[in-house]
């Protein structure tokens, strides 16, 4: 078998990686030329959901190497829980601090809302106000690897092949979790956007189908490289529908999902989109370098920096639109030198909060991790 690092380190992941921030950054920024012109709106909801979807698709791949390493290795859960925490929460800690204090100056409220402390802030239902918006998409992936070796261990008690496991469970959130949006739809009449897309225990089939297509390559390498053409055009295919209605969905506003025939396409939407993007998996990952150095560069440094960059992109976009919304309505000069300016300041925020808070403190967690393997070897 392949080694779990090849599954995370190739060009053509780090590729993915930088097209899915660079799809949310994008998208985040079209709200600054949204009050000149709305039709964007459409544009701006497309990018960020294909992005969002991306991120939480890679997720899923990178967690699904991990997962099939500790039960080869019948490693410790707790390990695995102490490495992703150090990886994603310091981040997500530094930001909500940051977001209470933006919040506070801004409004001069507090904006209250304990729950995000321990991620539930949309566990079962929308987060109650625009607080922290990025949050969610984090809460979807900490609840995920914080539940999911549970049912793995369990379920790969009675395989032969441990790592076996690994489609079991992901085809096992595949088929519920529509059907579950569906009934989530059909009792509580969510927004699309602000409802049920949101909603942290409705979305982990997201994440299993990179875990599904991340067991794929490493059991399966030969068939992944052969036909990574063939589903590559699966995956457009899939995606051109998806696309469609997700641009009726926009056309219509954040509205209530309250007809049958909306809980059976938003609930399969959710479900197609990132099975959709996972067949683009194989036919990226054969791209194993890069045309030129310098794009290498570009690509490894945007794909180091997409979380810290995720995080910080939104904090700088607020405090402009609170602002300068009104100076550069209608001056689309103006509005194009904001949007390179906040760029710009965004990537060098996430280059130092990924080099002096970020990767220190994954080293140290990993470190940590490594010298209890030894003190109790």
């Amino acid at each position: 078998m392949s080694s779990t690092h090849d599954a995370k380190d190739a060009f053509g992941i780090e590729l993915l990686q930088a097209i899915a921030i660079g799809l949310v950054v994008l998208a985040h920024g079209l709200m600054l030329a949204l009050p000149t012109w709305p039709n964007l709106f459409v544009a701006f909801t497309l990018l960020s959901l294909f992005g969002i979807e991306l991120l939480l698709l890679l997720a899923g791949f990178t967690i699904g190497a991990e997962l099939i390493e500790l039960l080869q290795s019948r490693g410790r859960v707790r390990d695995f829980w102490r490495q992703r925490a150090w990886r994603m929460l310091p981040n997500y800690y530094l930001f909500l601090v940051l977001a209470c204090l933006l919040y506070s100056l801004l409004f001069k409220i507090f904006p209250g809302g304990w729950n995000y402390l321990w991620l539930g802030q949309s566990l079962l239902a929308p987060a109650a106000n625009g607080f922290f918006p990025e949050s969610w998409r984090i809460a979807i992936e900490v609840w995920f690897f914080l539940l999911a070796p549970l049912p793995l261990i369990l379920i790969a008690q009675y395989l032969r092949d441990r790592s076996s496991a690994i489609p079991w469970f992901s085809l096992m959130l595949i088929l519920s979790m529509p059907a579950l949006r569906m009934i989530y739809i059909l009792d509580m009449h969510p927004a699309w956007d602000g409802g049920l897309r949101k909603i942290t225990l409705l979305r982990p089939d997201a994440l299993a189908w990179g875990m599904l297509f991340c067991y794929w390559k490493l059991r399966n390498p030969v068939p992944w490289e052969k036909h990574a053409g063939k589903m590559a055009a699966a995956g457009f295919a899939i995606l051109l529908p998806c696309a469609m209605y997700a641009m009726g969905l926009a056309n219509r506003g954040n509205v209530s999902l309250s007809s049958t025939n909306d809980a059976i396409f938003s609930a399969a939407l959710f479900s197609f989109l990132p099975a959709g993007l996972a067949c683009l998996l194989p036919l990226l990952d054969r791209w194993l370098v890069p045309c030129s150095a310098g794009l290498r560069a570009v690509v490894s440094s945007l794909s180091r920096y997409s979380y810290a960059l995720y995080f910080a992109h939104i904090p700088l976009l607020f405090v402009l639109l609170y602002c300068a919304r009104d100076a550069i309505k209608d001056q689309p000069s103006l509005i194009l030198f904001a949007g390179f300016g906040w760029i710009i300041l965004s990537m060098v925020a996430a280059a130092l909060v990924f080099r002096f808070f970020e990767e220190p403190l994954r080293r140290f967690g990993t470190a940590r991790v490594a010298s209890k393997n030894d003190s109790t070897a």
